[in-house]
Formats: C-alpha cells, sequence, structure tokens
C-alpha cells in the first residue's frame, strides 16, 4: 500500500536574512548553544540576492568537525539544516544546488558530520511525508553523495537505486503512457487527451489527503479558468486494483475531469510511474512532457502564470 501523503506544517521558520526577524528559538533550552549565524553584507539588498548569498555562506562560521552539533546540540543543528532549506528556495534553482553541494562539501570534512547531513538531506528534501518535500533540490544531493568517497558501497547501491527510480518522468522527458479505462467502460489513453496542458492527479479512495487535494484544484481560480478555455484537462488516475473501492469513491472525483483506473496495472506492475506517495500531481504540456513532477498545486498556479517567454 502506497504511503498518504501528509501536508502537517513545517515547523515555523523564521527567515532573519531575508526579513529580518529575531529567531530566539535556538537558545531556548538552557545550555543549549546557538547556530553560529552569519550576517549578509547590506550591499544585497532584496530577499533573493540576501537569500542567494546566504545559500553560498550559511555554514561558514559552522564547526563540521565539532562532535557536539550532532550530538548534545543536535536539535540546534536540524533546525539550523530546516532554515536552511527555506532559505533556498527564495534563491534560483542553480545557486540553490551549488549551495547544496557546497553543504556536503564541507560536511565531508568529518565522516560524522556527513552521515548527519547526508541523513538528513534525504529525510527532507526525499522522503514522501515531508512538508519539505523536494525532488528537484534532492537531484544534486543524490548525485554529489553518489560521487563521495565517504559513501560506502552498500548505500551507493541504494542511492543509485533512488536515482533511477527520480529518472522516471522527470521534467523536460516524455510522460510514460497510461492506458485507463473510465467508469463506463471505455478504454482511452493520456497520449489521446487534446489540451495545451494536462493535469494528472493520482489518487485512492477514501484519502483523506485526496479529497483535500482535489478541494484545492476545484477552488483555484487559475486552474478553473484554464479549464473553462479548455487549455487545460484534468486526468484522475486510480493506480491500483481495488476496483470497488474505487467506485464507491467515484463522486469525489468533479465530473469535469477524465477520470479512471489503470486496468494493465503497468504503473504498479511495470513500474511506469514511481508514485512513492498519494496524491500525486503532474504537470504535462500539449506533447505530453512533463513540465512538473510530484508538485503543489500552489507550484502549478505559479507556472500557469508566468509569462510565456518566462516558462521553461
Amino acid at each position: 500500500m502506497r504511503l498518504s501523503r501528509s501536508y502537517a506544517p513545517v515547523a515555523v521558520v523564521c527567515l532573519t536574512i531575508l526579513f529580518g526577524c529575531k529567531d530566539s528559538r535556538q537558545a531556548a533550552a538552557v545550555g543549549q548553544r546557538e547556530f553560529p549565524a552569519v550576517t549578509v553584507p547590506s550591499l544585497y539588498i532584496d530577499p533573493q540576492s540576501r537569500a542567494e548569498y546566504m545559500t553560498m555562506h550559511y555554514w561558514d562560521r559552522f564547526d563540521f568537525r565539532d562532535t557536539v552539533n550532532i550530538g548534545s546540540a543536535v536539535g540546534v543543528t536540524e533546525q539550523a539544516l530546516v532554515d536552511y532549506i527555506a532559505i533556498i528556495s527564495y534563491a534560483r534553482y542553480d545557486v540553490a544546488c551549488k549551495g547544496l553541494v557546497h553543504l556536503i562539501d564541507l560536511a565531508e570534512s568529518d565522516s560524522a558530520a556527513y552521515a548527519f547531513f547526508a541523513a538528513n538531506l534525504e529525510r527532507y528534501l526525499y522522503e514522501a511525508d515531508s512538508p519539505m518535500y523536494n525532488e528537484a533540490f534532492f537531484m544534486p544531493v543524490l548525485e554529489r553523495m553518489l560521487a563521495s568517497e565517504i559513501t560506502d558501497d552498500t548505500h551507493k547501491i541504494r542511492l543509485k537505486m533512488i536515482w533511477n527510480d527520480m529518472q522516471k518522468n522527470r521534467p523536460g522527458t516524455p510522460a510514460a503512457e497510461i492506458h485507463y479505462q473510465t467508469a463506463s467502460g471505455s478504454r482511452r489513453m493520456l497520449s489521446a487527451i487534446r489540451a495545451e496542458y494536462v493535469l494528472l492527479v493520482f489518487h485512492n479512495p477514501g484519502c483523506n489527503a485526496c479529497v483535500t487535494l482535489i478541494d484545492e484544484i476545484v477552488n483555484s481560480a487559475v486552474i478553473k479558468a484554464m479549464q473553462d478555455r479548455n487549455s487545460l484537462r484534468i486526468l484522475a488516475i486510480y493506480p491500483d486494483k481495488q476496483l470497488d473501492e474505487w467506485e464507491k469513491h467515484l463522486h469525489e472525483i468533479p465530473s469535469s475531469w477524465l477520470s479512471g483506473f489503470d486496468y494493465n496495472m503497468e504503473i504498479d506492475g511495470m513500474e511506469t510511474y514511481v508514485l512513492r506517495a498519494i496524491p500525486s500531481v503532474y504537470l504535462l504540456d500539449k506533447n505530453k512532457n512533463v513540465i512538473l513532477r510530484d508538485v503543489s498545486i500552489p507550484a502549478v498556479e505559479q507556472y500557469l502564470t508566468l509569462p510565456d517567454w518566462n516558462r521553461q
């Protein structure tokens, strides 16, 4: 059974470098050390430039060889990492990738520090139920860990399996074909859908997170406007085989959507899509190339409202 995706909020992050608020949480416990924060030079004014400076300099004063940082003060270090992940989301993607690789470079100075940061970057960026889940950020981390001499061969085998999974349906590549059967019994294909964009939604019957996601899509003014112009179609796919349950919950799928189940069980049996958690959302272009994978609805809305010249 696939994990039902959780949307639990991440710990509140106080982005001091961007908004000037003072974060006292890290020193809340008596005797607990504080993270050695770096000051952003005053010439960096706007949030993006400040975030990009901190992306590359956030760890400048952190001692990766001090075992206290991953021992008694591990909570401070973990919170610092959570804050760092939040900060790099304000930077350009290429800069964020450089910062993450730089973090691994620094952590390699001590095997215990490397183990801590490698494990927690995977935990926060790749575990399906993480509220900070971001495969695009995890990819450069994964590639750097695969190249590291510190990563042992057994661990590299597992990381290589993850890397292989992440190659499937990557943004910029053709989405794997889906053969689905509707509630009326007709059989159709993903590739036959004619629209400028296809929002592909994988769901399970009786999944609370799925119901929440469906409501979010239905209430999206951006998506509704594109549906009304027939420039976006939504395809809801049930990838498993409990068809009685699927039929029982069909009323949860809006009538304006296309909907069906994977009657050949290709998704599960052939792993044409790696669905580590449900629900999962993909945005495809008119040629059924993947634009966004396993993404939030706000991210879909953000992409769809970009000027044409700024879409990649």
